[in-house]
């Protein structure tokens, strides 16, 4: 069993996205939804490459109205730590494996007008884009800073939001596990509760995190 991830590091001047996989970084610069990392997916030419040369094959396949490519019919995602069975030409790099490890890392100047960022696994990217979370979260962290709810309330209703009501009428699309982290480093003379009930600063240097 493998899982991804989307490694951030924020400093005054940069933001550091380092990705494996098809979890998503997502920056709220003025409301606007801008990608910080692409989802590794099967059919992505650097991807395809890899795998076919690595002696992999890719499936498409119909998920009601979406389309799903999988490696070997199976991983619907082509870097990801674990799910060693991929990895497991001797005569390959640990990079050039059918399913490696090797993130893409990439670097982003902060400007005043960055807001908030989201770092969440297919699960919620299934379901919206990116620009569907910005919109979604953005007018909420007002409640958050009048001291209406707190900040973990965002992230746990936005997942709700994502949950098949009837996976059957959606055709499996919201029903895939879910987890996300919510960033805020606005720079704001303002105070709110974080989810473990302390009281903390909403500044640029000391972002203020729900998970």
């Amino acid at each position: 069993m493998g899982c991804t991830a989307s490694v951030c590091c924020i400093r005054r001047d940069l933001i550091v996205v380092a990705n494996a996989g098809d979890c998503r970084a997502v920056l709220s610069r003025g409301g606007t939804a801008i990608d910080l990392s692409e989802d590794h997916k099967p059919n992505l030419p650097v991807e395809h490459a890899r795998i076919r040369k690595a002696g992999g094959s890719i499936l498409k396949h119909r998920v009601g109205q979406r389309s799903v490519y999988r490696v070997n019919g199976d991983l619907s995602l082509s870097r990801a730590i674990g799910d060693l069975r991929y990895k497991q030409n001797k005569s390959l790099s640990a990079k050039d494996q059918m399913v490696c490890c090797m993130p893409d890392v990439r670097i982003f100047n902060r400007v005043p007008e960055d807001e908030f960022m989201v770092i969440a696994c297919d699960g919620v990217w299934d379901v919206l884009e990116s620009q569907d979370v910005v919109d979604y979260v953005r007018p909420r962290l007002g409640r958050v800073l009048d001291g209406t709810i707190r900040l973990q309330t965002i992230t746990e209703s936005l997942l709700d939001r994502c949950l098949s009501p009837d996976l059957q009428k959606t055709e499996g699309v919201g029903g895939d596990n879910m987890t996300m982290i919510l960033v805020v480093f606005t720079s704001m003379n303002k105070r709110v509760t974080s989810s473990d009930g302390l009281q903390a600063t909403l500044a640029s240097l000391q972002p203020i995190i729900a998970i």
